[in-house]
């Protein structure tokens, strides 16, 4: 019985856990440089240049937004 317990109670922390996590978020990659107010949804070499000396990170697109990024298009070189 209290094995029966037990189960139920992981099983029901379980699932009120992960329906607080959204998996289907996209997802977008921004750069650290505080100049650079764009975000990516591939990593491509206007991000590697613009972002030159910092760090390329991927984040949820509302995270994105929050830092205040804007979606830039990648040009073709």
């Amino acid at each position: 019985m209290k094995k029966i317990i037990f189960f139920f109670f992981i099983a029901i922390s379980s699932s009120l856990l992960f329906s607080f996590i959204d998996f289907d978020e996209e997802m977008v990659f921004v750069c650290d440089k505080p100049t650079v107010k764009c975000f990516y949804y591939m990593p491509c070499n206007t991000l590697k240049n613009q972002c030159q000396g910092n760090k390329i990170f991927r984040v949820s697109l509302s995270r994105a937004k929050q830092l205040g990024k804007e979606k830039c298009d990648c040009e073709n070189n």
